[in-house]
């Protein structure tokens, strides 16, 4: 259903906003032994990515918060914090990575479907306490004529998103009134620039939003899963 739906031979993973325990891995096949708290100072983790030694977890905070990222080690213990030059939190919401070792951030929350400021900024994370951002790439949901619209098609909030083959692939978080789960798959190159965003296809999930809403997604080093 889902390869039907997106016409693209992946499989997803997908987070959900759902109470059920989930397995935790530090890699696709390498299970987590151990279990950790954030430090105090890290009040509210958005998003969450293994770095690429499998060493450490790189993390973020939401909307309103510094722009800095937060190398977390094994123990849980904060072992520097990264500033992101040149850009705002506006809405940080996910993080992800390509083969090539660059992070990207996600600053596309939207949760009343009122921006017009939503973009991915590329980086490079090294063993230095700042970053500059190396590219932006802006886009917006030609789909959305009114921001915000009308309460059935609060369609245009995004929390998660993978790169994959030189595009990145966002998945929408339905905050409709009487929201039955469908999420929105879009597509936008990995570029810099502006772009209008790609509909490719929609995920009606098994549960409604509080149970349902996708708040992150990854993708595995093969591609495939």
């Amino acid at each position: 259903m889902l390869r039907k739906l997106l016409y693209t031979p992946l499989l997803f993973i997908l987070i959900f906003c759902t109470p059920k325990a989930q397995e935790s891995k530090i890699s696709y096949d390498t299970p987590l032994h151990t279990v950790f708290r954030f430090p105090k100072k890290i009040k509210e983790v958005s998003g969450i990515q293994i770095s690429p030694d499998g060493k450490e977890f790189y993390v973020h905070e939401d909307q309103g918060n510094s722009n800095e990222i937060f190398a977390i080690d094994m123990t849980g213990n904060n072992t520097r914090t990264i500033t992101i030059e040149g850009v705002e939190n506006n809405d940080w919401e996910d993080i992800t990575q390509d083969k090539n070792g660059f992070t990207y951030i996600g600053d596309f929350g939207n949760n009343d479907n009122i921006r017009k400021n939503l973009a991915i900024y590329k980086v490079k994370i090294s063993k230095e306490n700042s970053t500059p951002v190396l590219q932006t790439t802006k886009f917006s949901y030609p789909e959305q004529t009114e921001f915000p619209p009308k309460k059935k098609d609060l369609l245009y909030d995004c929390e998660a998103f993978i790169e994959h083959s030189g595009y990145f692939y966002l998945f929408t978080k339905n905050r409709s009134k009487k929201s039955d789960g469908t999420s929105l798959v879009y597509k936008i190159p990995n570029k810099p620039g502006e772009y209008k965003a790609q509909l490719v296809g929609k995920l009606k999930m098994p549960e409604k939003y509080h149970d349902g809403a996708i708040t992150g997604a990854d993708i595995s080093p093969n591609g495939k899963k």
